[in-house]
């Protein structure tokens, strides 16, 4: 039995090429847990938790959008680490470093201002 280390590309009409195991896990970890602090936000700053979440989208092709899973049982501050820790690592798989330098400033900044941002 062999793992299969690379998904299906997303067809030439999407501009897609097959995506690393380990470039889609670190993706979907980042989806999941923006989309769960955009759950958990205040109206103030739902949307840009959303914005740093479309950040992260246009490093992708369209078909290759990575699932965002429900969280259950962790604290806000764990969701915005496990958020900020993928977008890091997301740079180990040659996507544009200035998106992902952006993603961060504003995911920070979203942080700082929301009041439901506690350790």
């Amino acid at each position: 039995m062999t793992l299969q280390t690379h998904l299906p590309a997303s067809g030439a009409d999407q501009g897609g090429e097959p995506m690393l195991l380990g470039h889609y896990l670190t993706y979907q970890i980042a989806r999941t847990h923006l989309s769960a602090l955009a759950e958990t936000a205040t109206a103030e700053h739902l949307h840009d938790y959303w914005d740093v979440l479309d950040l992260i989208d246009t490093l992708h092709a369209p078909m290759q959008l990575a699932v965002a899973r429900p969280v259950r049982g962790i604290s806000r501050y764990a969701m915005y680490e496990a958020a900020r820790h993928a977008i890091t690592h997301l740079s180990r798989y040659g996507v544009d470093p200035v998106v992902l330098l952006e993603a961060h400033g504003l995911l920070d900044t979203t942080w700082a201002g929301d009041p439901g941002a506690t350790r």
